[in-house]
């Protein structure tokens, strides 16, 4: 859900055929880079989905797919901060960069994205258009629109529209054709004052959870090691009462260890306490 978002964190594919396909509601990508695939974003199911530094290079189709592709539709909102796009040959027309969405499903469906950078691409091939092999009409009247966030400068803003989408640009602003940012199917008009979603409220309300992986017995003493996971992070990893080192800690996964006595040591209890001040309610008990 919105405050516990399903989160992928600096993910790199190379040289596949279907790159990723997030069918998730609220998903947190942060740092994606996808090169020399097929399909990069493919077959999306959009809903509270939140992208950031998104690096995409060669790929062979669709680098940035529209929702559930031939579906054409999606049910929520996304936003993408951050998308740089290089390296792109094939004038198609029918396949743009990013393929935009037909069907808005709730009605309330937008798709907000700042900060685009496109590189070394045939200038003949759209970034923002209708798309695919079966450019077929919309099976509900809302269409998807696309605000593009400070497009050319701060506070200028740009909305792209489907040209099957007729009720979205009667809306007073004049839709002009503007090459390569819209293609032969899509129109844009300016917009003013276009502010920018929060989607996803991720919270830390769940405590952490370890693992011991290791017991090493020494003479006289033992060396303890285990991960902890936590959506947040780590504050202290506990291991009889003595207080482990922790050796790293990333994206809520830390490693940790402990040496300590073992006189009369029958069980080993680990457990942990993360920033936000929950303590791990199941501890790991090993005999």
């Amino acid at each position: 859900d919105t405050q516990h978002p399903h989160i992928i964190r600096n993910f790199v594919i190379r040289e596949a055929h279907e790159a990723i396909r997030p069918h998730s509601t609220s998903m947190l990508i942060d740092g994606l880079r996808i090169d020399g695939t097929t399909y990069g974003v493919y077959r999306p199911a959009f809903e509270n989905h939140v992208h950031r530094n998104v690096h995409l290079s060669p790929l062979w189709s669709e680098p940035f797919n529209r929702g559930m592709d031939d579906a054409r539709a999606q049910n929520g909102s996304i936003t993408v901060d951050g998308l740089r796009m290089e390296h792109f040959r094939n004038d198609s027309q029918a396949h743009p960069l990013v393929h935009m969405t037909n069907n808005n499903l709730s009605g309330d469906a937008e798709c907000h994205v700042r900060n685009v950078q496109v590189s070394e691409t045939d200038p003949r091939r759209a970034i923002f258009n209708r798309g695919g092999s079966q450019r077929v009409a919309p099976f509900v009247k809302s269409d998807v629109p696309y605000d593009i966030h400070d497009d050319d400068g701060q506070g200028r803003h740009a909305r792209l529209v489907s040209l099957k989408a007729p009720e979205l640009m009667q809306d007073g602003r004049e839709y002009r054709e503007q090459n390569p940012l819209a293609g032969d199917q899509s129109r844009v008009a300016e917009v003013k004052g276009a502010e920018w979603p929060t989607l996803l409220t991720p919270v830390d309300n769940l405590p952490p959870a370890t693992i011991i992986t290791s017991v090493k017995s020494h003479a006289n003493s033992i060396t303890v090691t285990g991960v902890t996971h936590d959506n947040g992070d780590i504050r202290s990893i506990t291991t009889n009462g003595h207080k482990a080192a922790i050796l790293h800690s990333a994206f809520g996964v830390t490693d940790w260890t402990l040496t300590a006595s073992a006189t009369d040591l029958q069980t080993i209890v680990a457990t942990a306490t993360d920033t936000a001040g929950h303590v791990e309610l199941t501890l790991h008990h090993l005999r």
